[in-house]
Protein backbone atom coordinates (compact mmCIF):
# COMPACT_ATOMS: atom_id res chain seq x y z
CA UNK A 1 0.00 0.00 0.00
CA UNK A 2 1.47 3.36 -0.96
CA UNK A 3 1.24 6.54 1.06
CA UNK A 4 -1.73 7.98 -0.84
CA UNK A 5 -3.68 4.74 -0.40
CA UNK A 6 -2.91 4.78 3.33
CA UNK A 7 -4.15 8.36 3.58
CA UNK A 8 -7.33 7.57 1.64
CA UNK A 9 -8.04 4.57 3.88
CA UNK A 10 -7.40 6.70 6.97
CA UNK A 11 -9.84 9.39 5.79
CA UNK A 12 -12.44 6.75 4.92
CA UNK A 13 -12.22 5.24 8.40
CA UNK A 14 -12.44 8.66 10.03
CA UNK A 15 -15.65 9.44 8.14
CA UNK A 16 -17.14 6.05 9.08
CA UNK A 17 -16.48 6.55 12.79
CA UNK A 18 -19.21 8.75 14.24
CA UNK A 19 -17.40 8.98 17.58
CA UNK A 20 -14.33 10.53 15.98
CA UNK A 21 -15.29 14.14 16.75
CA UNK A 22 -16.04 13.32 20.39
CA UNK A 23 -12.72 11.48 20.57
CA UNK A 24 -10.82 14.44 19.10
CA UNK A 25 -12.50 16.84 21.55
CA UNK A 26 -11.52 14.59 24.44
CA UNK A 27 -7.91 14.38 23.21
CA UNK A 28 -7.74 18.16 22.70
CA UNK A 29 -9.05 18.71 26.24
CA UNK A 30 -6.36 16.40 27.67
CA UNK A 31 -3.67 18.13 25.61
CA UNK A 32 -4.79 21.51 26.93
CA UNK A 33 -5.04 20.31 30.56
CA UNK A 34 -1.54 18.83 30.49
CA UNK A 35 -0.01 21.73 28.52
CA UNK A 36 1.18 19.36 25.81
CA UNK A 37 1.98 20.32 22.25
CA UNK A 38 1.40 18.19 19.13
CA UNK A 39 4.60 17.64 17.19
CA UNK A 40 3.25 15.50 14.38
CA UNK A 41 0.14 15.97 12.29
CA UNK A 42 -1.76 13.21 10.47
CA UNK A 43 0.36 13.50 7.34
CA UNK A 44 3.61 13.08 9.29
CA UNK A 45 2.26 10.05 11.17
CA UNK A 46 1.17 8.43 7.92
CA UNK A 47 4.57 9.09 6.36
CA UNK A 48 6.27 7.52 9.38
CA UNK A 49 4.01 4.46 9.29
CA UNK A 50 4.56 4.05 5.55
CA UNK A 51 8.33 4.40 5.94
CA UNK A 52 8.40 1.74 8.64
CA UNK A 53 6.66 -0.72 6.33
CA UNK A 54 9.41 -0.10 3.75
CA UNK A 55 12.25 -1.15 6.09
CA UNK A 56 14.40 -4.11 5.05
CA UNK A 57 14.13 -5.49 8.57
CA UNK A 58 11.27 -5.73 11.08
CA UNK A 59 10.99 -2.74 13.41
CA UNK A 60 11.84 -3.26 17.08
CA UNK A 61 8.19 -3.13 18.15
CA UNK A 62 7.10 -5.73 15.57
CA UNK A 63 5.31 -8.58 17.34
CA UNK A 64 5.69 -12.01 15.78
Amino acid sequence: MNLQESYDLYKQRIKANRNYIDFRLKINRIIKERNLIPLMNDAKWLQLQHSITQLNFPPAYFAV
